[in-house]
C-alpha cells in the first residue's frame, strides 16, 4: 500500500513537471502528500522520519528528483541537494504553507535538532583549536571529546552508551542514519539537562555560525528558516 501510495505522488509530481509548473513547488507539493517514513528501493535506504519527529526533506527530495527524469536542469538540482540553494526563495511562512503545518514543524525539529547542532558542534570545536594552537598537538579525538564535555558535560563513549540503551541497541557500527538520530537525541538531551539560557546562547551561536557558511552544504532545504 505505501509503495502504491508513493509512486501516486510521483506519477502527480512527473505529470506537473510535464507541464510546466514550477519544479520546486511542485516538489513541496509533493513533499506535503508524504505519508512513508521510510523505504527501500533499488538497494537503497531511505529514512524520511528520524526518531519519528524530525522530517529530513532532503532525503524526500532526493527520491522524487531521481524520478524527475531530464524535466529539471542538472545545475538547479545539485544546487539544491547539495548546496541548499533552491532556485526561488521562500519566507518561513511561504514554506508553511506550502508544506502544511505538520510537515513544516518536522521539517523545523530537523533543522534545529539536527541541522543546528552539528552546527554547534563544529562551531564549538573550532572555538578549542584556537584556543589550543601553539600549545601543544592535540587529536581530533581529544578535540572530540572536548567538544561533548563543553556542550552536554558527559563524555561523548557515556552519550553513546544513554543513546545505544535507550534504542536497545549493542550493534557497534554507525550508519548515516544513526548518526542524525544520535544527533537528533543529543538535541533533546542537550535542552533537558542545560541551563536554558546556555541553551538558547548555545542555539543562537550555532545559527550564526550557519549563517556565515557560503557555501554550506546543507541537505535540509534550510534556506526559509535561515532567513528568519
Amino acid at each position: 500500500m505505501a509503495e502504491f501510495s508513493i509512486q501516486k505522488i510521483i506519477v502527480r509530481f512527473q505529470a506537473a513537471l510535464a507541464s510546466h509548473e514550477n519544479w520546486y513547488l511542485a516538489l513541496l507539493g509533493a513533499i506535503r502528500e508524504w505519508s512513508v517514513a521510510e523505504e527501500e528501493t533499488d538497494g537503497a535506504c531511505y529514512r524520511y522520519l528520524i526518531a519519528g519527529e524530525a522530517l529530513d526533506l532532503a532525503q524526500i527530495s532526493e527520491r522524487l528528483l531521481k524520478a524527475s527524469h531530464n524535466l529539471i536542469p542538472e545545475q538547479e538540482k545539485y544546487d539544491l541537494l547539495f548546496r541548499g540553494h533552491p532556485p526561488i526563495a521562500l519566507t518561513p511562512e511561504e514554506l508553511r504553507e506550502l508544506l502544511g503545518e505538520e510537515k513544516y514543524k518536522q521539517h523545523l525539529n530537523f533543522f534545529y535538532g539536527i541541522t543546528v547542532e552539528e552546527a554547534l558542534q563544529e562551531v564549538t570545536a573550532e572555538e578549542v583549536r584556537k584556543e589550543e594552537r601553539g600549545v601543544r598537538v592535540r587529536t581530533d579525538a581529544w578535540i572530540t571529546g572536548e567538544v561533548f564535555l563543553r556542550i552536554y558535560g558527559k563524555t561523548q563513549p557515556e552519550l553513546t552508551g544513554y543513546f545505544r540503551a535507550e534504542k536497545d541497541s549493542v550493534t557497534n557500527s554507525v550508519s548515516l542514519v544513526e548518526m542524525k538520530e544520535f544527533s537528533y537525541w543529543l538535541f533533546k538531551f542537550r535542552l533537558a539537562h542545560s541551563d536554558p539560557e546556555k541553551s538558547a546562547s548555545d542555539t543562537k551561536k550555532a545559527l550564526g555560525w550557519l549563517k556565515g557558511q557560503g557555501e554550506y552544504v546543507s541537505k535540509h532545504l534550510p534556506a526559509a528558516t535561515l532567513s528568519k
